[in-house]
């Protein structure tokens, strides 16, 4: 159920687990996929334009610029 994305308050629910916690402890490996789902979704949400961030010129890393160019 986790991996279907059923919320672990309803799978505790379901399985007769005295709380959400107990659930996670049991079956929250199976989360990890879910993590990295939730990561990317984050990130979109975050930066939803591409960077290209380009090899760094010697002389700007010593003084510490960040050269950043936006790809559209």
């Amino acid at each position: 159920m986790l991996s279907n994305g059923v919320p672990p308050i309803v799978v505790s629910n379901r399985l007769g687990h005295s709380k959400p916690s107990v659930t996670m402890d049991v079956y929250g490996h199976l989360y990890q996929e879910m993590q990295t789902d939730a990561a990317k979704i984050m990130d979109d949400l975050v930066m939803p334009i591409k960077l290209d961030i380009r090899e760094f010129e010697t002389h700007d890393a010593v003084k510490g610029r960040n050269v950043v160019h936006i790809s559209e």
